[in-house]
C-alpha cells in the first residue's frame, strides 16, 4: 500500500475549528520567491519554485497547527505525469494523467530539517 492512501487518525479531533477559518490569497512574485530563495543554503536553491513555495506552507501549516514534535506531518500534492510515458500520449488524448506525491516527516524533523537549513528564519 502506497503512503499516501493510508488513513490518518486525526489528533486534534478538527484540526482547524470552522467558526475560526480565515481565507487569505498570497501572491508569490519574482521579489518573493527571490526572498526565500535566499534564505536557503546554496546547495538548495536549485530547487523549482513549486519546491520552494510548497516547503513554505508546508512549514507554516505545520507551525500554525503546532503539533507534537513526534507527530507525524505530510504534504501530498498531485503531478502531471503526461512527459514521463514512452512512447509518448498520442495526439489528442485527453485524459488525466496525474499521481499523488507524498512527503512525511515529523514535526520537529521538520521544523528542524528547515531552520537547519535556514530556510525560512522568522519568515
Amino acid at each position: 500500500m502506497h503512503d499516501e492512501y493510508e488513513n490518518i487518525p486525526d489528533t486534534k479531533e478538527t484540526l482547524i475549528p470552522l467558526d475560526n477559518m480565515v481565507q487569505r490569497s498570497f501572491f508569490f512574485g519574482p521579489g518573493e520567491i527571490s526572498a526565500l530563495r535566499r534564505r536557503l543554503s546554496p546547495h538548495l536553491r536549485r530547487c523549482t519554485t513549486f519546491e520552494l513555495v510548497a516547503a513554505c506552507i508546508w512549514r507554516c501549516r505545520t507551525i500554525a497547527i503546532s503539533p507534537n514534535p513526534n507527530e507525524e506531518v505530510r504534504i501530498i500534492c498531485f503531478v502531471n505525469g503526461r512527459r514521463l510515458f514512452n512512447p509518448p500520449l498520442p495526439a489528442g488524448y485527453y485524459g488525466n494523467v496525474v499521481a499523488t506525491t507524498l512527503a512525511i516527516s515529523t514535526a520537529g524533523n521538520l521544523d528542524f530539517a528547515l531552520e537547519r537549513e535556514t530556510f525560512l528564519g522568522k519568515f
